[in-house]
């Protein structure tokens, strides 16, 4: 009797498997095929020659000017909690500070949780 449902679990398995392998295929995209008139046309199209003493086009070359954005002051955003300086190159943050919490040393200065110059960046 045991091996009569080993054999049955094993047409079930089979029988799954093979839906399944139907299923995925039914279910795929189906790539278009390519066109034989399309093949034969790009293997007899000729390529380009230049005439005489005319020099190959080379790479385009980089842009050596620098962007006009670079010279932007930062954009400054103001809410009744922060002040936050945004990088106009880049959009970073440059600078974070709290309006409601003033500086442990000078207490009339706000608390600046980061900014980035020159000297240091925290």
């Amino acid at each position: 009797m045991d091996s009569f449902r080993l054999f049955a679990a094993m047409v079930f398995a089979v029988s799954v498997f093979l839906l399944f392998d139907a299923w995925n295929k039914e279910r795929s995209p189906q790539l278009p095929a390519p066109d034989q008139a399309a093949q034969r046309s790009d293997t007899s199209t000729p390529s380009p020659t230049l005439p005489p003493g005319v020099a190959p086009p080379g790479p385009a070359k980089p842009s050596t000017t620098t962007p006009a954005a670079a010279n932007l002051p930062p954009i400054v955003v103001r809410t009744d909690v922060l002040i936050a300086e945004i990088d106009p190159v880049g959009a970073t943050l440059r600078r974070l500070e709290f309006t409601e919490h003033k500086d442990k040393l000078d207490k009339s200065k706000n608390f600046v949780l980061f900014e980035k110059d020159a000297a240091h960046t925290y």
